[in-house]
């Protein structure tokens, strides 16, 4: 019994891994994707700074060299390469590690938010949180759906059916 257990759990646990993870990745993508959803874009560097980390927010200090003409192609590319790094952060992910969190340092980022821009409507970031839980509650019922095709299919061909989570 106590296997059984210890099965159950930690098969609800890799479950839990993968939405959780899921989620945070889709918050991310779609905060950084282009407008009306995502971040407003002029010189991108607001949007590059959707830098996801595992147990504390990351700050990252350091405004463009020359914040009066933006931020040049370089500059952006390092930053989405922070980000990126954050991405593998989360990628590898385990409850015992903390929260997860994705952070813009970007000192305007409350008023793009709040409609500032034209490019995207106030609350573009509350819309891409909902978007994202849509989108991975969508991919958690497809899984559902699948394995409960596949145990079918076993069924009827007389094969056991699979331990849950595998």
């Amino acid at each position: 019994m106590a296997d059984q257990i210890d099965l159950i759990v930690a098969d609800l646990e890799q479950y839990t891994r993968g939405e959780v993870i899921a989620l945070a990745l889709n918050v991310n993508a779609n905060l950084r994707s282009n407008p009306p959803l995502g971040t407003p874009i002029d010189t991108g560097w607001a949007s590059a700074n959707w830098l996801p980390s595992v147990g504390e927010p990351k700050i990252v200090e350091g405004e463009p060299a020359n914040p009066k003409e933006g931020p040049t192609p370089a500059e952006v590319a390092a930053r989405a390469r922070v980000a990126s790094d954050g991405e593998n952060d989360v990628l590898s992910w385990r409850l015992e590690d903390g929260p997860i969190f994705s952070t813009n340092n970007v000192p305007y980022i409350g008023a793009l938010n709040a409609g500032h821009s034209p490019q995207s409507p106030r609350g573009f970031v509350q819309t891409a949180i909902e978007k994202a839980i849509r989108q991975t509650y969508s991919r958690a019922a497809a899984q559902s759906s699948r394995n409960a095709r596949a145990d079918a299919f076993r069924a009827r061909s007389g094969k056991p059916p699979r331990r849950p989570g595998r």
